[in-house]
C-alpha cells in the first residue's frame, strides 16, 4: 500500500470486490486497505459486495466505510481483518446523534475480525459500527483484540448509534486492554435502538462480556435485549453502565466462571425498568452482583438462577445478603 488506502472507492455503487489480499505498510495511521466513501457527489450510493478479503496491516481499518453521504446495501461475506487497529469500521457520517447516520442495510458474514491491536482514534476493536440503520452481524468471530496498546475502546464489537440491530451466533473471546484494564469487551452497545444479540459467546474477556452503556450524547439505548448468550470467564458477565435507558432485558443468558462479577449495574439507572429474566448465574468471583443501589430499584428480577454465588455489593450497603439482595432487586419467581 505504501502507506496509502490501497483501495479507495467514491462512487455511485455497483462494486464487488472478491479474494484479494490487501496488505498495509507500517500501520500507517487513518490508513485502510479499503476505504468505501460513498458517492463524491453526496447522492445516494448503493451496492456492495466484498468478500473472501484479507485485509493486514492498516492504522485504520481493514475495511472502512467512512459515508458523509449515503451508502445502502453492504454486504462483507467471509474473509480476515487482523492486524489494524480495527478490523472493520463504520462510520456513518455525523454521528453524534440517531438522525445523522448514513449507512444502511449493512450486513456481515462469517468474517474473522481478530488480533486488531493497534492504537487509533476508534479502535482496536474487532468490528467497530457507528451510525448505521440496519445491521446484521452473523457468524463472525472478534477475538484477541486491543491486547497491545494501552488507551480508551478496546474490545470484540462495538454497535454505536445503530438502529434495527441484529447479531446472531458470533464469538468474542480473549479482548483485553492491557494496561488500563477498563476496556477490553466482548460485545458493546452504546445508544442503540431495537436491538438483538443472541445465541453468542463471550469468554475470557479483560471488561464485560455482554455491556450496554450510553457514553453517547445525548442517545439512550432502547428496546434491546441480550438474550441465549453464554459468558465463560470474562472479568464481568452482563454489565450495564448508563443513565437512562427503555425496555432494556437480559433474557435467559449463561454467566459461568466471572473472574470479578457475575453482574454489575453501574451509573443512574435507566428510565424505565431493566429486566433480567431467567438467566443462570454460576461460580461468580468476587461479587455474585454489583449495583448503585438507586439502579437496583428500577430493575425487575424474575427467574434467575443464583446457584453457588459469591456475595452481593451495593453502593453504600456494603456487603448484604443474598435475601436482602433479592429483595430489592424485586426477585419474583419461585425456585430462586
Amino acid at each position: 500500500s505504501n502507506g496509502n488506502d490501497s483501495l479507495n472507492y467514491s462512487g455511485p455503487g455497483g462494486l464487488i470486490v472478491r479474494n484479494l489480499e490487501f496488505a498495509g505498510n507500517g500501520h500507517t495511521p487513518d490508513k485502510s486497505g479499503v476505504l468505501l466513501q460513498g458517492n463524491g457527489n453526496g447522492e445516494p450510493a448503493s451496492n456492495f459486495c466484498f468478500e473472501d478479503l484479507d485485509c493486514h496491516g492498516y492504522g485504520m481499518g481493514g475495511l472502512t466505510i467512512s459515508a458523509g453521504s449515503p451508502v445502502l446495501n453492504v454486504k462483507i461475506i467471509g474473509g480476515r481483518y487482523w492486524d489494524n487497529a480495527v478490523g472493520i469500521h463504520v462510520s456513518g457520517g455525523i454521528i453524534d446523534n440517531l438522525s445523522g447516520r448514513t449507512v444502511f442495510d449493512l450486513y456481515i458474514k462469517g468474517v474473522d475480525a481478530s488480533g486488531n491491536e493497534w492504537a487509533s482514534s476508534h479502535g482496536p476493536f474487532g468490528l467497530s459500527i457507528n451510525g448505521a440503520q440496519g445491521v446484521k452481524v452473523d457468524d463472525c468471530s472478534c477475538n484477541r483484540n486491543g491486547r497491545k496498546i494501552s488507551g480508551a475502546g478496546h474490545g470484540g464489537l462495538l454497535l454505536r448509534l445503530c438502529t434495527n440491530v441484529t447479531v446472531l451466533s458470533s464469538e468474542f473471546i480473549g479482548n483485553a486492554d492491557p494496561e488500563r484494564g477498563s476496556d477490553g469487551q466482548g460485545c458493546v452497545l452504546d445508544g442503540v435502538q431495537n436491538a438483538l444479540v443472541e445465541y453468542s459467546l463471550s469468554r475470557d474477556n479483560l471488561n464485560g462480556g455482554f455491556e450496554i452503556m450510553d457514553e453517547s450524547d445525548g442517545e439512550w439505548n432502547r428496546d434491546v435485549t441480550i438474550r441465549h448468550n453464554v459468558s465463560i470467564g470474562d472479568n464481568t458477565g452482563l454489565m450495564v453502565f448508563l443513565h437512562g435507558g427503555t425496555n432494556l432485558r437480559f433474557e435467559f443468558n449463561h454467566v459461568l466462571n466471572s473472574l470479578y462479577k457475575a453482574v454489575d449495574l453501574s451509573g443512574s439507572g435507566p428510565d424505565d425498568r431493566l429486566i433480567l429474566l431467567g438467566n443462570t448465574f454460576l461460580n461468580p468471583g468476587n461479587f455474585a452482583m454489583e449495583a448503585e443501589l438507586e439502579h437496583l430499584r428500577k430493575c425487575e428480577w424474575q427467574g434467575n438462577l443464583w446457584p453457588s454465588v459469591g456475595s452481593f455489593n451495593v453502593a453504600g450497603l456494603g456487603h448484604f445478603t443474598k435475601a436482602q439482595a433479592l429483595l430489592t432487586a424485586l426477585e419474583r419467581a419461585t425456585g430462586v
